[in-house]
């Protein structure tokens, strides 16, 4: 724990706790980010993405080609989103959690987007709000939208298609190998990168995760189900994968482990 957190600076500002990552630390404070809203309202380069809430992709220096952050707001799920919102009980539990497991994924070999820094605003001494920073994943789709995108004609397409799938396999079977157990594993969750003829697979929003020394089979199974059934459920209309798309990825997921 010590060991990850060293490499990110806290600062306390009034009712906000910033974890912030000591080499980006000057770039972000310039930035801006301790009023994430001003900073969000007055960017003139700004993309927006559609999930549990708005997720906003900003460049770290305004005006300039490089790399980009993204801001992610906590947003509860499921019946809590009615009643709760954004308001999470407890200190820093989640955002906390997500800086850390990340950091020991990426440690261990699993690609998760790099954490730049986590915010959280506290109330009242036990309830907070708060926002995840992360370095953004260039030229990535997430799997969702790349299935989706697949017409009738080029679902055909098995080359691309299979190397994919069997990529996203290798990934989550990497992920499950070095302990960590993803408690929502879905679809949207799993960003797909093509980049000078290379497919690499990020894993995304490990804030409910948790990294055991060995995650059973059990484990492994139960995540993998709950994969099945949000691509089923993301699919309901007009489904994403073919029966031969499952079997690919299974295969490839178990041929691994033989």
């Amino acid at each position: 724990m010590n060991k990850i957190l060293s490499s990110f600076i806290k600062i306390r500002i009034d009712n906000k706790i910033l974890y912030i990552r000591k080499d980006a630390a000057s770039e972000l404070m310039n930035k801006g980010i301790t009023n994430l809203e001003e900073l969000i309202k007055n960017s003139t380069d700004k993309k927006i993405f559609q999930g549990r809430g708005e997720t906003i992709s900003l460049p770290i220096k305004e005006g300039g080609n490089g790399s980009r952050m993204v801001i992610r707001h906590y947003h509860h799920g499921g019946i809590l989103r009615k009643l709760t919102g954004d308001i999470y009980p407890g200190i820093n539990s989640r955002p906390f959690n997500e800086l850390v497991v990340s950091e020991l994924a990426r440690r261990k070999g699993v690609n998760t987007p790099e954490v730049l820094a986590i915010i959280i605003k506290t109330y009242w001494g036990f309830f907070y709000r708060a926002d995840i920073i992360t370095k953004e994943v260039e030229n990535s789709i997430n799997a969702y939208d790349y299935f989706k995108s697949l017409n009738s004609a080029n679902r055909g397409n098995t080359v691309s298609r299979i190397k994919i799938i069997k990529e996203m396999a290798d990934a989550i079977k990497k992920m499950h190998d070095v302990g960590i157990y993803h408690r929502d594993l879905n679809f949207k969750n799993i960003l797909i990168q093509q980049i000078e003829g290379r497919i690499n697979i990020f894993i995304l929003d490990l804030d409910r995760g948790y990294i055991k020394e060995n995650l059973s089979n059990r484990k492994r199974k139960r995540n993998l189900l709950r994969l099945n059934r949000s691509v089923d459920k993301l699919g309901k209309d007009s489904p994403l994968v073919l029966k031969r798309d499952k079997l690919v990825f299974f295969e490839q997921y178990y041929r691994l482990g033989s």
